[in-house]
């Protein structure tokens, strides 16, 4: 693809390959084209983040992200880095190509699930070049009947191990279980995901490190390829360190842009669930896609959603990680203004606040955690916020007032109002003060006509209208 490099100025530079510019069905960054003092977004995003930065800075002796890039194993999505002759650059590839897992697979390293992980290699590995961008330390595994493996090139593995942080409890249960009830009760499109549990002894005890392990949808091994997956942050030009400084309303009209809007609604599925169950890590990272072709671009699996409610101390219903409206807690009729604002159709997120109600109490009380009451707690906060949300969706669509929406024909949300049958009274009242006003109707003949047509297509008002308007 090209070389990545620093000129004299200290300046980040890339320099695509010929035979890559040359190729027409390829895709130019024309972001990489213009030096910048600061990492390209598209690569810094895939550097590790916190401890396992200091790691990789402790273990290379410097802090130079072209090095450190160049240290890398594997990446979300297409992109792989290697040294090159030249020390001061390093080379780029994309679209790389991958082997099956039979071939990946290195039996010298080979660990049964219910055998001790935690040996010096792959600690080893945790603690330099593992690559997976994020604060929690990452492995990519290969996993085949039933083992954990380190492959022999670790762009093979097809899963990744979250590793047991003791400073979050249950933090591994926290992820599976909303996952799961993302995947099973909501029909969300999700990876699997699976608990490894690694029992150590310790003071002549027993003890257990679950650790959270969840499949990969960056990789196409049907087809021996690995996908070309961006998250948001890559592609809105956003370096790692300011994931959180940019807002809900620039991320969605962001993706507004690039994907349909049945995937649009998607996404919005997943960020009203974070909204409802306290996910306040919910940044510009934590939103992918994958890119078909040079303009076709599809949402990735949702991934990441847990509940951080047992680990701050939010004092409000909720605190997100990008603001909207300029706030980080904004109330269920400022999220449903925006959705539909959005064209989102609130459908859906009524059948997230429904499933939610009915079953998520469910799922933590089958759930071993060790202290369940936070998230117990957030469900009688999330019914007490869900109590009228009936209400609020329609003040926000309706806002009481059928004369203005006919005369600004406002087309969506009269449809929204006919389907849900909401003050078909008053709808009959304003109908019948518009009717008899010729002036407007003749001034706004077309339009007119097609409000007629969509009401005798609903057929749910009374017959002396519909006599009158045909």
């Amino acid at each position: 693809m090209g070389y990545l490099y620093k000129d004299t100025h200290s300046r980040y530079c890339f320099q695509y390959d010929l035979n890559y510019i040359n190729n027409k069905t390829n895709h130019i960054h024309r972001e990489l084209l213009i030096p910048s003092t600061k990492m390209f977004p598209l690569f810094d995003n895939l550097i590790p983040e916190g401890v396992m930065f200091d790691n990789m800075v402790k273990k290379y002796g410097t802090k130079d992200k072209v090095i450190l890039l160049s240290k890398l194993e594997d990446n979300l999505g297409s992109f792989s880095f290697e040294d090159s002759k030249n020390l001061y650059r390093v080379f780029v590839k994309s679209n790389i190509n991958i082997k099956s897992y039979t071939e990946a697979l290195s039996t010298e390293f080979e660990k049964d699930f219910d055998k001790d992980i935690y040996n010096s290699i792959i600690l080893s590995k945790i603690n330099s070049s593992m690559s997976f961008s994020g604060n929690q330390p990452k492995i990519s595994l290969l996993s085949e009947n039933g083992t954990l493996s380190i492959p022999n090139k670790s762009f093979f593995a097809n899963v990744i191990l979250k590793v047991h942080h003791s400073e979050y409890v249950d933090l591994a249960l926290n992820e599976l279980m909303f996952m799961n009830f993302a995947k099973y009760e909501l029909n969300f499109n999700t990876p699997k995901s699976y608990l490894f549990i690694d029992k150590i002894e310790k003071d002549f005890k027993l003890q257990e490190k679950i650790n959270y392990i969840v499949e990969r949808f960056d990789l196409d091994f049907k087809n021996g390829k690995k996908l070309e997956c961006y998250e948001f942050a890559q592609l809105m030009g956003i370096n790692s360190e300011d994931k959180y400084l940019n807002t809900t309303e620039n991320l969605f009209y962001f993706a507004k842009n690039i994907l349909s809007q049945d995937d649009l609604n998607k996404m919005f599925e997943y960020y009203y669930l974070g909204y409802l169950i306290g996910n306040a890590d919910m940044h510009i990272k934590n939103f992918a896609v994958i890119k078909h072709n040079k303009k076709e671009y599809s949402l990735a699996p949702m991934y990441d959603m847990l509940s951080t409610v047992n680990y701050e101390n939010i004092k409000e219903f909720q605190s997100l990680a990008l603001n909207l409206n300029s706030t980080s807690n904004p109330s269920l009729k400022e999220i449903y203004e925006f959705a539909f604002n959005l064209d989102i159709d609130l459908n859906r997120l009524r059948r997230v606040n429904l499933t939610i109600l009915d079953k998520l109490k469910i799922y933590i009380d089958k759930t071993s955690f060790e202290n369940s009451k936070p998230f117990l707690d957030r469900v009688e906060a999330i019914q007490n916020h869900l109590s009228n949300h009936f209400e609020v969706e329609v003040d926000v669509v309706y806002e009481g007032n059928y004369k203005q929406i006919i005369y600004n024909f406002d087309f969506k949300r009269l449809n929204y109002c006919l389907e849900n049958k909401i003050e078909l009274d008053s709808l009959n009242e304003a109908y019948n003060e518009i009717f008899n006003d010729k002036e407007f109707i003749e001034s706004e003949l077309d339009k007119f006509e097609k409000l007629e047509y969509m009401m005798i297509e609903i057929d749910i008002f009374n017959k002396n209208i519909i006599k009158k308007i045909q």
